[in-house]
C-alpha cells in the first residue's frame, strides 16, 4: 500500500529540503507568499488547492514517488476537514481515521475495497462476521 503515516506538512517540508532550495525561492517559483509556504510546512495551514499544490511540486521538482505521497496526504487531509465540517461531534474518531486512510488508497486499492464491500452487501451481519 502506498499510503504514508506522515502528514502533508511533513512530506512537503522533506521534499522541499531535499530539493536544496529555500522556502523563499520555492514560494516565488510557485507564485505564493513565502509565509504561506512556511505555514503549510509547519502544519498551521492545510493542504492548498490543486493548482497551488501542482505549482509547489513543480517548483520543488518533486519525484513521482514524492508527488504521489504528497497528493495522497493532501487528499486525506482535505477529506478529514470536510468530514469534520459535516459531522462535527457525531462521528467517532476511529471512523474519521478510517475515512482518512481510505482517501490515501490508490485507485486499484479502492476498487478492490469496493468489490470486497459488495460481497458482504446482501449478507446478514452474522454471516459477515
Amino acid at each position: 500500500m502506498l499510503h504514508t503515516d506522515y502528514t502533508f506538512a511533513e512530506l512537503l517540508l522533506v521534499a522541499r529540503k531535499r530539493s536544496g532550495q529555500a522556502q523563499k525561492v520555492i514560494a516565488q517559483k510557485a507564485g505564493i507568499d513565502p509565509s504561506y509556504l512556511a505555514s503549510m510546512e509547519a502544519g498551521r495551514k492545510g493542504a492548498p488547492s490543486g493548482h497551488v499544490l501542482n505549482a509547489l511540486l513543480a517548483a520543488i521538482d518533486a519525484s513521482a514517488e514524492d508527488r504521489l505521497k504528497i497528493y495522497q496526504a493532501a487528499c486525506a487531509e482535505r477529506v478529514g476537514r470536510e468530514i469534520e465540517l459535516i459531522f462535527p461531534a457525531t462521528i467517532r474518531s476511529d471512523t474519521l481515521e478510517l475515512l482518512s486512510t481510505v482517501a490515501r488508497l490508490s485507485r486499484w486499492e479502492i476498487r478492490a475495497l469496493c468489490q470486497l464491500a459488495k460481497t458482504f452487501e446482501n449478507r446478514p451481519v452474522e454471516e459477515a462476521l
